[in-house]
């Protein structure tokens, strides 16, 4: 192998070693030209400072010396030099935990370090490794061998020493550049995703500076007040409040702000290019000099205008909750069931139980309802779970410790993020007494219709069978006139006995239990007029059946219903030489209206508010016969079932009743 004398700055002859041993192992963090290239001789200077004289020395040698670095202790080393850098690993870990050159030779006498064998193959007697290092890292290792028996001089070592000295500063300087351009990278993209967040974010920003006025708005600052960015900087942030809040700012908020540096949620009312004001909530921060004078403000700027607007909404709702709750004629409890509380009350509640309000919100729930808890606990979790509900009868204690009987009607209602019941309490107490008393009266008219059902038609029995008599024994004795009279006697007490049967299920009708039941109305309206052709003999009548759907309702009732008004269409087409029946359906308003329209005589219409009335007859007895109880006993029933009826007519053209059918009366 040819050697080579390399000049440096104290004439020292360096012997290098072979290209074999030429490696580089990578390393983090200096770059992609020292992590993939080999380091040579030609190549070293770039990392050196031109001054040093032993960069020339390696510069101008002719054959090559060798650097390992280091990255977390791992070497990484070409194939062919696998079996030289293991046996070299102990020497490359030594020289790291020095200061110094380490020396080793090929003679133990001379050195306390050995020379691998496969590098003394080359013939290589002396070899210097020198760690490059700075006081904060251990970057590797420099070594040069060297052939002949001239052992490194200590002028060489220094040389060698200050050569990786300067190589550490190289490479240092290398980690350092890329770091700051790394971290120039990285301050550049940070601004430029501030500046997209300063001007994308849904928060009106701005910038003002020492003098007060306006650097920098956002896009959103624009956006919501309509300018253009040419039209604000330069301009004091005061010039788009309105004048209540400009004067607020100057003379109150921004004279503290210069002491504190600080200004969170103020409320100000902001004018938009086009006039209209918007409700703003403003923070800032402001930096101050050396001299503790404000040089920049940086103030955030949240519209809350719909915010506003629904805050005066739920006052205003919770104003006219307030009103309802404190003078509605029930009692309101708000209550905790879990937790057996009573949370809020009503002015009603605190009379209706004796209390005061302070006293009933002191008093747990289980003392107001004593002996029916579990069933008010299942009532509760009903309303929690389905969210509303109301009871039957339920009793409270009151103060005094007197009963209360009432009915609850309840929902949920949130409070502080958890559900409460709020119960509107009804005192049936009232109700209840008028209950008894409509029971009494009750008998009392069972009693009177049993009176008039038996005491009543004694007389008419009597009254009538005497006539009778005196037709059958007497009747060719007496003149014709007699025999009128009589026949108007027996007449009137027929009357009579029909009216009495009329008033009794009239009566009745008030007292009746209904039956609900899907009823065919079709049905039952063909199987009327079935029942009623004895009216229709001699007589030409067109009934027609229209689509009629089913309705609920009680059957019987409802059969009365049919009855009473196929037989007035019957009665009142009486005097028509051919009678047009129809019974048919029609909507009105949403809801199903069933009707009966004839062609009869009809009826003046300023009357048709007295057609439904008891004993109120649009026509004389000797006209059409009748009680003046059918149509009453109509509307009761329709009543009943919570429904309407009514009629329309014109004189000698007809009438049609009107009636619908929504639901059954418990």
């Amino acid at each position: 192998m040819a050697e080579t004398v390399a000049s440096s700055a104290a004439g020292s002859d360096f012997k290098v070693a072979h290209p074999l041993w030429t490696f580089l192992t990578a390393l983090s963090g200096v770059g992609d030209e020292l992590e993939r290239a080999r380091l040579t001789a030609t190549g070293l200077p770039s990392l050196l400072p031109c001054r040093l004289s032993g960069a020339a020395l390696l510069d101008e040698a002719e054959a090559h010396w060798s650097l390992v670095l280091q990255n977390d202790g791992e070497q990484l080393a070409s194939t062919h030099a696998e079996q030289v850098l293991a046996e070299l690993e102990p020497l490359f870990q030594e020289a790291l935990r020095r200061t110094r050159a380490l020396i080793a030779t090929t003679d133990r006498d001379t050195s306390d370090h050995l020379i691998p064998p496969s590098i003394a193959t080359f013939g290589v007697r002396f070899l210097a490794l020198a760690p490059v290092m700075t006081l904060q890292h251990r970057m590797g290792v420099l070594f040069i061998g060297r052939e002949g028996t001239d052992a490194f001089s200590r002028e060489e070592e220094l040389t060698l020493s200050m050569l990786t000295e300067h190589l550490a500063i190289g490479i240092e300087n290398i980690r350092l550049s890329q770091t700051l351009e790394k971290r120039s990278r990285d301050f550049e993209e940070i601004a430029t995703r501030y500046q997209s967040l300063y001007n994308n974010t849904p928060v009106m920003m701005q910038s003002i500076d020492a003098e007060g006025k306006l650097i920098t708005v956002n896009d959103y600052w624009l956006q919501v007040l309509g300018y253009e960015r040419s039209e604000v900087l330069g301009r004091s942030p005061t010039d788009f409040l309105t004048e209540a809040s400009r004067r607020r700012a100057l003379e109150v908020d921004l004279p503290r702000f210069r002491q504190t540096g600080v200004a969170k949620d103020i409320e100000y009312q902001m004018v938009k290019k086009d006039g209209e004001i918007i409700n703003v909530m403003l923070s800032a921060t402001a930096e101050f000099d050396e001299q503790g004078n404000i040089a920049h403000t940086l103030a955030f700027i949240v519209d809350v205008t719909e915010r506003k607007l629904t805050e005066e909404a739920l006052g205003l709702s919770e104003e006219r909750f307030r009103k309802i709750f404190e003078h509605t004629n029930d009692a309101i409890f708000v209550i905790d069931p879990p937790r057996d509380r009573i949370v809020d009350v009503n002015d009603k509640a605190c009379k209706m139980l004796g209390y005061s309000r302070a006293e009933l919100l002191a008093t747990p729930i289980s003392a107001i309802h004593p002996h029916e808890m579990p069933a008010l606990m299942a009532f509760a979790e009903s309303v929690l779970r389905e969210g509303h509900g109301t009871t039957n009868e339920l009793s409270c204690l009151t103060k005094r410790g007197d009963t209360l009987p009432s009915e609850m009607s309840a929902s949920i209602v949130e409070i502080d993020g958890q559900a409460h019941v709020i119960a509107l309490v009804r005192d049936i107490s009232g109700r209840k007494r008028a209950e008894q008393a409509a029971a009494e009266r009750t008998a009392e008219l069972e009693a009177f219709s049993y009176s008039v059902s038996h005491d009543l038609r004694a007389p008419l029995r009597a009254i009538d069978g005497f006539s009778r008599i005196l037709l059958e024994d007497y009747g060719d004795e007496v003149d014709a006139e007699c025999h009128r009279l009589l026949d108007v006697i027996r007449s009137s007490t027929k009357n009579m006995g029909q009216l009495i049967d009329d008033l009794l299920a009239f009566s009745r009708l008030g007292r009746q239990e209904m039956k609900p039941t899907i009823v065919d109305m079709r049905g039952l309206v063909a199987s009327v007029m079935q029942e009623l052709q004895s009216l229709t003999t001699n007589r030409d009548v067109q009934c027609h059946i229209g689509e009629l759907p089913p309705v609920r309702g009680d059957r019987a009732m409802i059969r009365q219903v049919v009855v009473n008004l196929l037989s007035n269409a019957l009665k009142f087409t009486n005097s028509k030489a051919s009678a047009v029946i129809e019974i048919g359906h029609t909507e009105a308003d949403g809801r199903g209206v069933y009707y009966v329209k004839d062609n009869g005589v009809g009826f003046d219409m300023q009357y048709a508010d007295k057609l439904f009335g008891v004993f109120q007859r649009l026509h004389t007895a000797d006209e059409f016969e009748g009680t003046g109880v059918g149509l009453a006993i109509v509307h009761r029933i329709v009543q009943r079932h919570e429904g309407q009826v009514w009629a329309e007519s014109v004189v000698n053209e007809g009438a049609t009743i009107y009636f619908t059918l929504s639901g059954t009366r418990k």
